[in-house]
């Protein structure tokens, strides 16, 4: 394969030093009212130090809890003890309120505790409570349990060193539950240990039966680390993007507070109560930032017209092959906006080792280099597909850590078959093979007794030449080997591939099919090899079937096999699946109603993952990043994620950024689909393609830094777009497009639909409450017709209630164009011109001159005061179920 020296590195995928997981097994710290917790293989010995059940009268703020010292807390009159709970009242926006027990000084600390959800603003961030722990004046770790409007609730870590406004957000949030109502109850249990490295770990939960794993953990071995003894304190803190007037009251139940210190051996002895004892006020009251506001911590393509230029051995193999964890991570645009509030910011698997599933008792194992085992967990088989063949359908193959170098298929024979890692262990499909046997020979070394060759075919047609029409090639004049499945790696490091042996210099190799050999231009001493020599990873034929907790890495498909990993049945599920380094295409999906959930595909050669035909699809809260390595063209197929012929497709909170080309498309008659709050940043191309398509909703994204179009929608129709970010774009932010393409019957036959229904043109748009920010092209939202038949107002716009921004009234020059049919787009300078020419967007706002999107693509400060003179649309009661916002919700851009 041709592996060039791209503009955008090709980045590793570090190992993260601060990592938040949802299924870390294991670590407890022995509270005593957490009945169902792991324990740990050694458990921490812990002495409780502090418990209140706060079942007493205190006539001012907490009083004395029965066995901790007194509160200190931060406003007396916001605290009081009533219905056996320690209550909050907060009635001004922005302000938190805490209260410590001073005495509980501690290094080694577990806590727990009930909270109470509390009342919920109507919009905003919603109201924050959290455990603090080594609280000292010099700061705190807090664990943050996020109640929502919408009745989400989250969990993040943050570490806070002197005061809220210089707080590091430790790890993203996960989600813990959704339609939690007020009066509902959620535990949290929380634990710092460690100095040279802090250990953290939380958990939370609704319900009576505490997870077996931690929700989030982190290692803080930074030197801004919290390495002395605190004491604990409880705390709530209301949003300050709440209405103005709103009030809550955070509720706190059934505390404990354990300590492993060796000051702790001994239970502490219970402190006399003094009743009417408030304390003085705690150390950290203030009009806290917004908390977590700061970066979290180190997470079949159809032809045509496309987007226009811009018109203005089946051996296990127990050795090395372990891959890395993705980065996903991204930088840039919208004069300074990347990464958008919570879109996209849960996507992607877990590392590969850290997925905890419970194996069932009737499973069948298995684990690398094995032999003559029976299934059992004492006798292992010692391959995947010898397990597979064994299982029954509706059964369970559980995999031990190693490397596999196979080609796995579950066949149709086995529908509900559940393939997955043993708990908390590292498995990995390998397509890759070590070479060791180098000879030098000049300056290059030869590698001999390679005996594989693999088809080259560019198309999805095997043994088909490339396209010859610039809509439909596949191949990039300058990379003619890309699809070329040949890989090589030496180390981490993966070489480029070169068509003759005398293109081989450092860096690069050649694999000479008529010699049997592969010749490579960098010295291998003292390194591993590898290269890879299998083309599939795992054909799931099964109807029903589930995959999880695994990694598949390195595998040489060709570009007709689809993907490395493809799903061929209906009702599949993959979860925590890590796809990386394959030739072609990572993951694709032909069966109906698949779910994609917590799966990372990333630094593939062409996408990171396609689907056709695969109706009822959802891909959730999963990562497409840095793919297409081998630079095919933009257009037909390439990038991040491309669904075609479809109906049903739900896409939400996925990470589709840094891929060479573009992040999203949606192409051919893809109907009834749900865009929602992904993060689309830094895409080579154009960052989401919505083409002759019809009945989508895009919605709460982030989509920035894109190549050419920020969003690009052609010949599709009924588009509602709704509080998108979208901005730093090469050419417009937002562009439509209609051109001579017609769906016919024929073609909709094809895929079970109706062409009166996805007529396949660019019609009933409504494009409110987005944050439009753009210096590249020459529009900031333009509407184009090809056929020069019809005028934008005959296409049924309804624009209102939008932020633009540019940086100067000549970047772009126009702010709107507007198609007029046979005659000369008309475009404005101005919004309030396009307003008064054509009635929409009467409550926008256009701002020039400094950046509205801040680094995290929320509203800069600039953003807000443009945000102030807009008069934000309601959402629509179907747009805000989708965002897990209150129905009528005002707010301009994305969350």
């Amino acid at each position: 394969m041709t592996r060039p020296d791209p503009t955008r590195p090709r980045s590793p995928l570090p190992r993260r030093r601060i990592v938040a997981t949802v299924a870390l097994p294991g670590l407890v710290f022995g509270l005593a009212a957490a009945p169902s917790a792991v324990n740990a293989d050694e458990p921490t010995t812990m002495a409780t130090i502090g418990a209140d059940d706060f079942d007493r009268d205190a006539p001012s703020g907490w009083g004395t809890a029965p066995s901790g010292g007194a509160y200190r807390v931060s406003a007396p009159g916001s605290f009081e003890v009533a219905d056996g709970t320690g209550a909050i009242t907060i009635a001004a926006t922005g302000t938190s309120r805490s209260a410590r027990l001073p005495e509980l000084s501690s290094l080694d600390t577990a806590a727990r505790v009930e909270l109470v959800a509390p009342p919920l603003p109507e919009s905003g961030n919603g109201v924050y409570t959290g455990v603090q722990l080594r609280a000292t004046a010099d700061g705190y770790y807090q664990s943050t349990v996020r109640f929502t409007p919408g009745g989400t609730v989250t969990l993040s870590q943050s570490r806070i060193n002197g005061s809220t406004s210089n707080q590091k957000k430790l790890n993203r949030d996960v989600v813990i539950a959704r339609d939690v109502a007020p009066g509902d109850t959620v535990t949290l249990e929380t634990s710092a240990s460690g100095s040279d490295s802090v250990e953290l770990r939380s958990r939370a939960w609704t319900g009576e039966t505490a997870p077996k794993d931690w929700s989030v953990a982190t290692t803080d071995d930074s030197g801004d680390r919290l390495d002395e003894p605190g004491s604990v304190g409880l705390w709530a803190y209301l949003s300050s993007g709440s209405p103005a007037g709103s009030v809550t009251q955070a509720r706190f139940d059934d505390l404990t507070v354990r300590s492993s210190d060796e000051a702790a051996a001994n239970e502490a002895p219970d402190a006399e109560p003094t009743p009417g004892a408030s304390g003085a006020q705690a150390d950290d009251e203030q009009q806290d930032t917004e908390p977590g506001a700061d970066t979290a911590a180190d997470t079949d393509g159809t032809t045509g017209g496309g987007e226009q230029d811009d018109t203005g051995s089946n051996d296990a193999d127990t050795d090395a092959g372990e891959a890395s964890e993705p980065s996903g991570q991204g930088t840039g645009g919208a004069g300074g906006a990347s990464a958008g509030g919570a879109a996209g910011e849960n996507a992607g698997s877990l590392p590969v080792g850290e997925a905890y599933y419970k194996a069932p008792a009737d499973a069948v194992w298995v684990k690398a280099g094995a032999s003559g085992g029976d299934g059992s967990s004492a006798r292992p088989f010692g391959r995947i597909s010898d397990a597979v063949s064994h299982a029954s359908a509706g059964g369970t193959v559980v995999v031990r850590a190693g490397s596999y170098h196979e080609s796995v298929e579950i066949p149709a024979s086995k529908k509900k078959l559940t393939l997955q890692s043993a708990p908390g262990e590292k498995v990995w499909l390998d397509g890759s093979t070590t070479l060791d046997n180098w000879t030098a020979s000049g300056s290059r070394w030869v590698s001999t007794g390679w005996d594989h060759s693999f088809d080259n075919s560019p198309t999805f047609a095997k043994g088909a030449a490339d396209n010859d029409n610039e809509h439909t090639g596949f191949l990039e004049k300058d990379y003619p080997l890309a699809a070329h499945p040949e890989q090589v790696w030496i180390g981490s490091t993966s070489l480029r591939q070169v068509g003759s042996l005398d293109a081989v210099t450092e860096g690069t190799f050649f694999a000479d099919a008529a010699g049997k050999r592969l010749v490579i231009g960098s010295d291998p001493s003292g390194a591993t090899v590898r290269a890879s020599d299998r083309q599939k990873a795992l054909s799931i034929k099964g109807a029903g079937s589930t995959v999880r907790g695994i990694g598949v890495t390195r595998y040489a498909n060709s570009v007709w096999q689809m993907g490395a990993v493809t799903v061929e049945a209906d009702d599949i599920s993959l979860e925590n699946v890590l796809i990386s380094d394959n030739a072609t295409i990572g993951l694709y999906a032909w069966g109906d109603n698949a779910s994609v959930r917590s799966v990372t595909s990333t630094r593939n050669g062409m996408m990171g993952m396609g689907a056709n035909g695969a109706h009822d699809l959802s891909v959730v809260e999963s990562s497409f990043t840095g793919n297409n390595t081998e630079r095919f063209t933009r257009k037909p197929v390439s990038g991040g994620l491309k669904v075609t012929r479809t109906t049903g497709v739900t896409l939400d909170g996925n990470d589709l950024s840094d891929n060479i080309t573009n992040g999203l498309w949606l192409d051919e008659s893809v109907h009834q689909a749900t865009v929602t709050a992904n993060r689309v940043v830094d895409n080579g191309s154009t960052g989401v393609i919505l083409e002759i398509s019809q009945d989508i909703t895009v919605a709460g994204n982030v989509i920035t830094g894109s190549g050419r179009y920020g969003l690009w929608v052609g010949s599709t129709g009924d588009v509602d777009i709704w509080n998108n970010s979208i901005g730093g774009n090469t050419l417009a932010a937002v562009q439509f497009t209609d051109d001579a393409r017609t769906n016919t019957q024929a073609k909709a036959d094809k895929i079970g639909q109706k062409a009166s229904e996805v007529p396949w043109v660019l019609q009933d748009i409504t494009v409110k409450n987005n944050v439009v920010s753009g210096a590249g092209g020459s529009c900031l939202l333009c509407v184009d017709d090809l056929t020069k038949k019809r005028t934008a107002s005959q296409m049924s716009f309804a624009i209102d209630s939008n932020v633009y921004h540019r940086f100067d009234t000549d970047a772009p020059s126009s702010s709107v164009r507007w198609a007029q049919g046979s005659k000369k787009p008309q475009t404005f300078a101005t919004i309030q011109q396009f307003s008064s020419a054509t009635g929409n967007d009467r409550k926008s706002f256009l701002a020039e001159g400094p950046a509205v999107l801040s680094t995290d693509a929320t509203l800069a400060s600039a953003g807000a005061t443009a945000a102030s003179k807009v008069t934000p649309s309601k959402l629509d009661p179907s747009v805000a179920s989708l965002l897990d916002v209150p129905a009528g919700t005002q707010h301009s851009g994305a969350w």
